[in-house]
């Protein structure tokens, strides 16, 4: 939710793979929301590309869009690179998480 972390992996050149399930919200909130009250509330947030976000900060990142794009990783490029790698992975944003019995 605040992604400097990737700051800390960049300066330490720390070979950390971060993935980030996009669904452009926050849908953990938004599911267990929809779970326990009845009233709508809106948890959307602006569409952010994180792989750009990570570039910025001096990491790797890689937007994955569908599962070819999986495919066409180099994933031994990415675990051997000496730094931190993003994975924006974009998913349905209705898609409910395993969240369990409240």
């Amino acid at each position: 939710m605040n992604g400097q972390e990737i700051t800390v992996a960049v300066a330490e050149q720390l070979p950390v793979i971060f993935i980030i399930l996009n669904d452009q919200s926050y849908g953990m909130v938004k599911h267990r929301h929809r779970q326990v009250v009845k009233d709508p509330l809106e948890f959307d947030i602006p569409q952010v590309d994180f792989s750009l976000m990570a570039k910025a900060m001096g990491a790797q990142g890689y937007t994955i869009s569908h599962s070819q794009d999986l495919a066409q990783l180099d994933y031994q490029a990415i675990c051997t690179y000496s730094g931190p790698t993003v994975l924006d992975v974009r998913i349905n944003p209705e898609d409910a998480p395993p969240l369990g019995m409240f």
